[in-house]
């Protein structure tokens, strides 16, 4: 056995979507969307959130020239619940809380509570333009 030594795992994805990065970035902040975006089984929940709010965006990135985006500003808290086995009526809470925000670039998040020793996470969102 491995002890007093921890291990670091690190998970990349990408993936394209055909919309503008602006109107991406502003899904993905939206901390409402989170259920939505979870597989349906894990019937994921959001039971509390403490948002603070993000920096009004830059006049490129509002839509349609509005102010009118709901993003979770640093040190916003979420507090998610699933159920990891659909099975079984368990349900596993998650709290996390956001640690840094860019707009229209990324914003991280890190477990205050969950299911992991230690959890960041990064969503990042990059303009690429696709021929075909």
């Amino acid at each position: 056995m491995n002890r007093g030594k921890s291990r670091t795992f690190r998970f990349e994805s990408h993936q394209w979507v055909p919309f503008p990065v602006e109107q991406v970035f502003a899904f993905f902040a939206d901390p409402r969307n989170l259920p939505g975006l979870m597989p349906p089984e894990l019937q994921t929940r959001i039971d509390e959130a403490r948002l603070q709010p993000a920096p009004a965006p830059p006049e490129a990135m509002r839509p349609g020239g509005s102010s009118g985006v709901d993003a979770s500003g640093v040190g916003s808290e979420i507090l998610i619940s699933f159920r990891p086995l659909p099975w079984l009526p368990l349900r596993v809470r998650w709290r996390a809380r956001i640690i840094e925000f860019d707009w229209g670039s990324h914003f991280k998040d890190e477990q205050v509570q969950g299911p992991f020793a230690v959890f960041r996470h990064r969503h990042g969102t990059l303009a690429e333009m696709r021929n075909g």
